[in-house]
């Protein structure tokens, strides 16, 4: 369902239904709205659609139109997060499908790009695959299960991210301890990692929640799900030690130096990464 809440000098705000999704179109949105300069809203379901995969919808005029229904393959399926909108295109990632080679059961996931006025019925290979994620042994160390919303450069160039699992396989981390990225908005494939996270030295693992970019451009702030000072042994069972630590990231060189953390107990760290 799309609702709205009118706030105004008033003890109850004015609460309006919108519209009430179609099984068709899915019973499951997710992430946020995003809203464009004339007011239209843009958003995700998790599934729905042609194929069951997920959609990409706008809401204007009280109708839903649907931009695209994911299809699996090269254009991934169950979206993760939320749309960005830059311009005249919508930027998001999905959870599934993409380079499937070496991730759990269609997990690898994708990052992909689509006109914000494109129409599903009429263009429905209308999405611009950006990149495929390929899972832990790839190279250079493929992230892998994309997770929370992509952040904009200040210029607009570039996005970074994170993937849940991927990078290096170490330890008992088989499938890797997840991966935060960086990637042109315009030139497909040219993803770089800038951080490998490994649990080692208290950097954490399993990437959670959104990264956040400061105000000046140059430090991304984001956490684990795990690690830390107290790393819990076997971490793809017991994940109910929930860890979460926070980490500074300076915008310089791709993974170089090492992340180091700085901070004992909710471990903070930092890593240089490439400036835009």
């Amino acid at each position: 369902m799309i609702w709205g809440l009118a706030l105004a000098n008033v003890t109850l705000a004015s609460y309006t239904k919108l519209y009430d999704f179609t099984s068709t179109e899915s019973p499951y949105a997710t992430g946020n709205l995003v809203m464009g300069t004339d007011g239209t809203l843009y958003g995700m379901t998790f599934n729905g659609g042609s194929s069951g995969l997920g959609t990409i919808f706008k809401f204007t005029e009280g109708a839903i139109i649907l931009l695209h229904e994911f299809q699996g393959g090269a254009d991934g399926k169950y979206p993760e997060g939320s749309l960005i909108l830059s311009g005249d295109y919508l930027y998001g990632m999905t959870m599934g499908e993409g380079d499937d080679t070496n991730c759990d059961a269609g997990s690898c996931g994708t990052i992909f790009k689509i006109h914000k006025d494109t129409l599903a019925a009429t263009n429905p290979n209308a999405i611009i695959p950006l990149h495929s994620f390929a899972g832990y042994e790839a190279i250079p160390s493929g992230g892998s299960s994309p997770i929370g919303n992509l952040t904009r450069s200040p210029n607009g160039d570039y996005l970074y991210g994170m993937t849940f699992k991927g990078g290096v396989v170490t330890g008992t981390y088989t499938r890797g301890a997840g991966t935060i990225f960086k990637i042109s908005t315009e030139s497909p494939n040219s993803i770089t990692y800038l951080h490998n996270f490994t649990a080692a030295d208290g950097d954490g693992s399993y990437p959670y929640g959104n990264l956040t970019l400061s105000s000046d451009g140059a430090t991304l702030y984001g956490m684990t799900d795990l690690g830390g000072a107290t790393p819990v042994v076997n971490t793809d069972v017991v994940r109910s030690s929930r860890l979460l630590r926070m980490l500074t990231l300076r915008i310089r060189t791709p993974l170089a130096p090492p992340f180091t953390p700085f901070r004992v107990g909710q471990t903070m760290g930092k890593i240089l990464i490439p400036a835009a």
